[in-house]
């Protein structure tokens, strides 16, 4: 509208209104400019899911010019996808994630894996401090007096009631080597009894024989020590009778009594 052939202040911001909403191309949505059903230019929250764990998601979409043919939507009264470098603005999207938190498959899993690794650990703890593991793992394949006959192979059995009389089938398939006494009976301190050539004595009348019939202990100054060393020779086992608890000492004052008396009489 002319006013003395000047446009009045009106009719000027009618003419500059839309050229400058033309015009304006900035980040985001012109003003009157809505978008597209389905888009909003602003930020969205959802819920995601992972393998593992679920999280708050927040979407964040914006439009900005990049330009005539460059982009692939177009400024309309909403945006349009209109195909890969067809438009003039490009979609942004910013997506970040928080609160992560696991999902509840994971917490049962861990759950399952821990109870499994705490439930091995406690089987093999018992299988270590149990009687028959011990002594099958930690004795040698020649100790036999290591957990006698606990977790024993077939190997150690047979060189034990070989070399020393121990562990012996019932069958006799197996023998003691010569000079090698067998064990008769069960483990029982100076009680426990060796077979040797035929003869079945317990450890401590072996010990009190040997202090006086064996040719080789009577020349030696300390026959008792002597008796019980020959005697372990042949029965390993005895070794649980005590050379103190044999009474071989006893035996030998009383033989030395006797000889006294013998000689001057």
């Amino acid at each position: 509208r002319l006013v003395g052939g000047v446009l009045s202040t009106a009719a000027l911001a009618e003419v500059r209104a839309p050229l400058s909403s033309e015009r304006m191309m900035p980040h985001g949505h012109p003003p009157g400019i809505s978008p597209r059903p389905g888009e909003w230019n602003g930020e969205e929250e959802t819920v995601t899911t992972g393998l593992f764990c679920v999280a708050d998601q927040k979407v964040q979409t914006d439009y900005t010019y990049v330009g005539e043919g460059r982009g692939s939507f177009t400024q309309q009264q909403v945006y349009n996808f209109v195909g890969e470098q067809q438009g003039s603005f490009d979609r942004n999207e910013v997506k970040t994630y928080s609160h992560w938190r696991p999902r509840l498959c994971t917490m049962i899993l861990l759950a399952v894996a821990t109870v499994g690794l705490a439930s091995y650990a406690v089987v093999q703890y018992l299988a270590a401090s149990s009687p028959s593991s011990s002594s099958g793992s930690s004795c040698g394949e020649q100790d036999c007096m290591c957990g006698f006959h606990e977790g024993w192979s077939n190997t150690k059995k047979t060189w034990c009631c070989q070399n020393h009389g121990m562990g012996c089938p019932p069958d006799m398939s197996i023998q003691p080597l010569p000079g090698v006494g067998k064990l008769v009976s069960a483990l029982q301190g100076c009680a426990t009894r060796c077979e040797l050539k035929g003869v079945s004595a317990d450890c401590s009348a072996r010990v009190n024989f040997a202090s006086t019939e064996e040719a080789s202990v009577k020349m030696s100054p300390n026959k008792c020590q002597a008796a019980y060393d020959l005697v372990l020779q042949q029965c390993l086992f005895c070794s649980q009778c005590p050379l103190e608890n044999t009474g071989c000492a006893a035996t030998a004052i009383r033989l030395f009594e006797m000889h006294n008396q013998t000689v001057h009489a």
